[in-house]
C-alpha cells in the first residue's frame, strides 16, 4: 500500500463518500438542533449524557425516577414533563453520536488514503476534535439551562466541524494552483470576507433567538409576533447585516463570473451562495411578518449554515485549476 492514495483509487473514493455523507449528516444534525431550539426541547432531558438518569428516556410520568432517587432541576415539576420534548432532545443526541462515529470513520479513511496530504488529514482531524468539543458543549448547554451565549458557541462549533469537512473534501478532489493569478487571489480573499460577514451575522442571529426566548419567559402575556419588539438594537444589527450579506453575496457572484469565469466550480458555488443568501433573507422577512413560525426558523438557520459551507468551498476553488 502506498503512503497516499492515488486519485480515483478505492481508498480515496471511500474517503470522499464518507466525507460527503458525513457532511450531509452534519447539516441534518444542525437542522435537528434548530428544531430542538425552536420547540423549546433543549431541556427535555435535564441531564447529560443520560436523560432523567436513564439510558432510554421515559415516555410517561409513571416512568420518571421517583423523588429522592434523581436530582431534578430547581423549579421542575411533574406537570412540566413533556415526553415529546424529551424524545426530540434525545433523538438530537443520538444523531450527534452518529455524526461523531461517522467523522471517526472519515478520519480513519483519511489516515489510510491521505496520511501524507496534510491538506486533507489536518482538517479531518480538526473536524473530529471539533465534534468532541461540540459534544462537551452540549453537556454545558444543559448545565447552563440554554444560556444564549453557550448556545451560540455550540452552533459555531457545529459550523466549524462542517467547514473543516468541506475543506478536506475540496483538498482531496483538487490541488491548489502552483501560482494563482492576482484575479484568483482577489476572488478567494473577497469570498472569505463575505463568509466572515455571514458568520458574524449568523452568530448575532443566535443571540437574537436567545433574547426572544428571554422575552417570552419574562412576558408570557405577549404574543409571538410581539417578542421581537422587545429585544432592542441587536435585532436592527442582525437585519442590517442580513442586507449586507445579500448584497455582498450577489456582488461576489457577479464579480467571480466576470473575473475568473474559467473557475467554473467557484462561479457555480458563488451563484449558489447568492441564492442561499437571498433565500435566508426572504425567510427572515417571513419570520418578522408572520409571528415567527417555527418551521421558518429552522430553514433560516439551515440556509445560513449551507451559505457558509458554499462560501468556504467557493473560496478554495477560486484558486484551483
Amino acid at each position: 500500500m502506498t503512503s497516499t492514495a492515488t486519485p480515483g483509487s478505492t481508498a480515496s473514493r471511500v474517503f470522499l463518500r464518507l466525507g460527503i455523507a458525513t457532511t450531509a449528516l452534519t447539516y441534518f444534525l444542525i437542522s435537528v438542533g434548530a428544531i430542538v431550539r425552536v420547540t423549546g426541547a433543549g431541556m427535555g432531558c435535564p441531564d447529560w449524557p443520560t436523560c432523567f438518569g436513564l439510558l432510554v428516556p421515559p415516555t410517561s410520568v409513571e416512568e420518571l425516577p421517583p423523588l429522592g432517587s434523581y436530582d431534578y432541576p430547581p423549579g421542575w415539576s411533574v406537570e412540566s414533563f413533556d415526553p415529546l420534548m424529551t424524545w426530540i432532545e434525545y433523538v438530537n443526541r443520538l444523531l450527534g453520536a452518529l455524526v461523531g462515529l461517522s467523522i471517526l470513520a472519515t478520519l480513519i479513511a483519511a489516515i489510510v488514503a491521505f496520511r501524507r496530504r496534510p491538506g486533507v488529514l489536518v482538517p479531518t482531524i480538526l473536524s473530529f476534535v471539533g465534534v468532541l468539543y461540540a459534544a462537551w458543549l452540549g453537556a454545558r448547554v444543559v448545565a447552563h439551562e440554554l444560556a444564549p451565549w453557550i448556545v451560540t458557541v455550540h452552533l459555531l462549533s457545529a459550523i466549524g466541524v462542517v467547514s473543516a469537512l468541506v475543506v478536506a473534501i475540496v483538498n482531496a478532489t483538487s490541488d491548489a494552483a502552483a501560482a494563482s493569478t492576482p484575479a484568483e487571489k482577489k476572488a478567494a480573499l473577497l469570498t472569505w470576507g463575505v463568509g466572515g460577514i455571514a458568520l458574524v451575522q449568523g452568530a448575532i442571529g443566535t443571540q437574537v433567538r436567545g433574547f426572544l426566548e428571554d422575552v417570552a419567559r419574562a412576558h408570557p402575556e405577549l404574543g409571538r409576533g410581539q417578542w421581537i419588539e422587545h429585544i432592542g438594537v441587536i435585532d436592527s444589527v442582525h437585519r442590517t447585516l442580513g442586507v449586507v450579506v445579500v448584497a455582498a453575496a450577489i456582488a461576489l457572484a457577479i464579480g467571480l463570473r466576470r473575473s475568473i469565469p474559467e473557475r467554473v466550480g467557484a462561479v457555480r458555488l458563488a451563484d449558489i451562495a447568492a441564492g442561499l443568501a437571498v433565500a435566508q433573507f426572504i425567510v427572515g422577512g417571513v419570520l418578522v411578518n408572520l409571528d415567527l413560525p417555527r418551521v421558518m426558523q429552522v430553514f433560516h438557520l439551515l440556509f445560513g449554515a449551507l451559505l457558509l459551507g458554499a462560501l468556504t468551498a467557493c473560496a478554495m476553488l477560486a484558486r484551483r485549476r
